[in-house]
């Protein structure tokens, strides 16, 4: 049995090898025309992987991802797929770009792990406008190994000989490498603006000022006035929080037209799956949503269009529906495949896109009308943790990691959360996880301040023995609060109690508000079946949200920074990237006791 298992997997590595080395014969490959693009029509053998079908037709996993979102979590046996005949992400001139470049005197660098943008240009003396310019495929995202053209520049500059680089190490902050530096938060910032929206990065090469340094020479040790000095400059932040209200139409209140675009599949019964419902949900909560907004005074005139799961349907609506580019928000698509679709329209007819499921939103960097409301991994975390933040001020935090894989959110944040937390003037302990050692974290703990044990994973299962010796500590007269994370579940989190954790969705169900729209929800389509979240409330909250903004402000209107607005289930925070679309990083800090 070992022996044929062994010679199954040295089948499909050389089955892999062969697509990434010696390509495909396309020549007795079917095609089809997918919206402009010719696509083959591949079928999926035995052992293949999405990464080796995307080498052997030398286009990008994303990019079939688009046409086929049934590959979005891989690919098996006998799949169909529609595959690009051409990359849309390559240049046909790559030959003449290259030969281009030597001509003029332009050079290539070859990406190293760890380096940014802003270091490179800093490198070379050019300007990040420039590297773009000669780099027409870059989208921003470099990658190890990745070759750009370097461009010469238009005007004489030299390396900055006052700056010097750090790697990133384990562990460190950027309140660490900027006092290990004798420099200030703000000259490392200034240096390096990515800090702006994150923390340093294991193995990325920062720029550091050389100022007040000699010989490449730590700084010394801070007093504990300067530390104070320092601290006291980085607080949560205090955001304005707008707590629900029953909608009211202001005087001048413009009609607001939107067009919802989801994959209702009512040509494609046979393709009709659970997941469906949700989709079901969610309209008739934007159904209830619509019946407040009239209450109130608000006109709402709603489109609705089957665009089912593919972008060539998306375009075939797009292309039969001209309305759809004159209306004041497009809520859609459910599937990432479809996004880049619609985000190009969005863009080109200036009309707000709030894409509703998905955590990957392709061209939210390039396009100011997208409003992504299910950010991508850790696009809430800086928000979470400015909210934990105050909670634990005073407190004895303990950051227990999981080491899980990667796969792990609560794993990556609970390491993020404790880099973050001394930025705060928050000091925290990180240990390793081990059945054997966990109890020995008994003697860290203070006897007079409450103590908050971060349990760093989102697997509840894993949790328990923790669990079971933390409820001991509090036998033994210890003050314990755990940290964790709803992905739990209501189970697990009852028996963490007193336990706190963020969470993108919460309901006060003793709310007026909240009994109210129960009661309209089920008197017009019954009981819901989606819960944590529900999706008849997430259709509701969006479109009384958007509507009032939009009536107010029409399809310019940009979201205020730093506020929070609460509606029955949802937080609204929205944090922009770049010069282009908005993120929503908005979630509730629930502790219960």
């Amino acid at each position: 049995m070992h022996r044929i298992l062994r010679l199954f997997l040295l089948l499909v590595a050389f089955v892999s090898f062969c697509l990434m080395s010696y390509g495909v014969d396309k020549s007795k490959l079917k095609t089809v025309t997918v919206g402009k693009r010719t696509c083959y029509l591949y079928e999926v053998a035995e052992g293949e992987t999405l990464y080796g079908i995307s080498r052997a037709f030398e286009v990008s996993q994303e990019e079939i991802i688009e046409l086929n979102d049934v590959a979005q979590k891989g690919v098996k046996k006998g799949m169909k797929l529609r595959i690009p005949a051409e990359s849309s992400r390559r240049t046909n001139e790559v030959g003449k770009k290259e030969a281009t470049a030597s001509v003029t005197g332009n050079k290539t660098h070859k990406v190293q792990a760890g380096e940014t943008v802003y270091g490179i240009v800093h490198q070379y003396g050019i300007t990040a406008d420039e590297l773009k310019a000669a780099n027409p495929t870059f989208d921003g995202n470099l990658k190890a190994g990745q070759t750009i053209v370097i461009p010469e520049s238009k005007k004489e500059k030299t390396k900055d000989v006052n700056m010097q680089t750090h790697t990133v190490q384990p562990k460190e902050t950027l309140y660490g490498i900027s006092r290990q530096y004798g420099v200030t938060r703000e000259q490392m910032v200034e240096a390096n603006p990515e800090l702006k929206e994150r923390m340093p990065r294991i193995g990325e090469k920062l720029l550091i000022p050389k100022q007040g340094v000699k010989n490449n020479e730590k700084a010394s040790a801070p007093t504990d006035r300067e530390t104070e000095e320092v601290l006291d400059t980085i607080k949560p932040t205090e955001y304005v929080v707008t707590r629900y209200q029953r909608p009211e139409a202001t005087d001048g209140a413009a009609a607001v037209k939107v067009s919802l675009l989801l994959p209702f599949m009512l040509d494609r019964e046979s393709e009709q799956d659970q997941t469906l419902n949700k989709f079901v949900e969610f309209y008739e909560g934007i159904l209830i949503g619509l019946g407040e907004l009239k209450e109130a005074g608000y006109n709402v005139r709603l489109d609705v269009y089957d665009i089912e799961k593919m972008p060539d349907k998306v375009e075939s609506v797009l292309r039969k529906n001209p309305a759809i580019g004159q209306s004041d928000l497009i809520i859609g698509p459910a599937y990432a495949g479809q996004v880049g679709v619609l985000s190009r329209y969005s863009e080109r007819h200036q009309v707000p896109l709030l894409v509703p499921f998905t955590r990957r939103a392709s061209g939210i960097m390039q396009n100011r009308f997208t409003f992504q409301f299910n950010g991508s991994v850790g696009s809430e975390w800086a928000f979470a943790t400015d909210l934990a933040a105050k909670y634990l001020l005073g407190k004895n935090v303990i950051v227990v990691n999981y080491n899980n894989d990667a796969n792990d959110e609560g794993s990556q944040y609970a390491k993020y959360l404790s880099q973050k937390l001394p930025q705060f003037g928050i000091t925290n302990q990180q240990v390793n996880y081990s059945n054997y050692s966990f109890p020995s974290l008994y003697t860290s703990l203070s006897e007079t301040q409450e103590n908050v044990v971060v349990l760093g994973t989102r697997e509840g299962g894993l949790v328990r023995e923790a669990l079971a010796e933390i409820s001991r500590w509090r036998e033994r007269g210890r003050k314990v609060t755990v940290l964790g994370f709803d992905a739990w579940g209501t189970t697990v989190l009852e028996q963490a109690k007193p336990v706190c954790y963020h969470s993108k969705f919460y309901e006060d169900t003793k709310e007026a508000a909240y009994q109210d729209y129960v009661g309209r929800m089920r008197r017009a389509f019954g009981l819901t079946n989606t819960r944590n979240p529900r999706y008849d409330l997430i259709g509701r909250d969006m479109i009384v949200y958007f509507v009032r903004h939009l009536s107010r402000s029409g399809k310019m209107w940009t979201p205020a920074a730093d506020t929070i607005e609460e509606e029955l289930q949802s937080r609204f925070s929205w944090r922009r990237m770049g010069n282009g679309g908005y993120v929503n990083q908005g979630c509730f800090f629930i502790t219960k006791e």
